[in-house]
């Protein structure tokens, strides 16, 4: 796995798109409550679309970086 791109939206939510043995595949990084962790915050990488060839991976991936923010 080999992350492209990084970017975030208005919303400050973190997209990456990621290549994988000639598919691709767009995670989200999500932050949760873990009482384990210092400071209590865990940050993980979620998988939002998977082995999709690049032009359907880098549509997704611009859709999400044009969402609106919840207000």
């Amino acid at each position: 796995m080999k992350m492209i791109n990084v970017e975030q939206n208005q919303a400050g939510t973190t997209y990456g798109l990621v290549r994988d043995n000639g598919t691709f595949a767009v995670y989200v990084l999500a932050r949760n409550y873990a009482g384990h962790v210092r400071g209590g915050i865990l940050a993980t990488w979620r998988l939002c679309i998977e082995d999709v060839t690049e032009p359907i991976a880098r549509e997704y991936f611009k859709k999400k970086l044009a969402g609106k923010v919840r207000r």
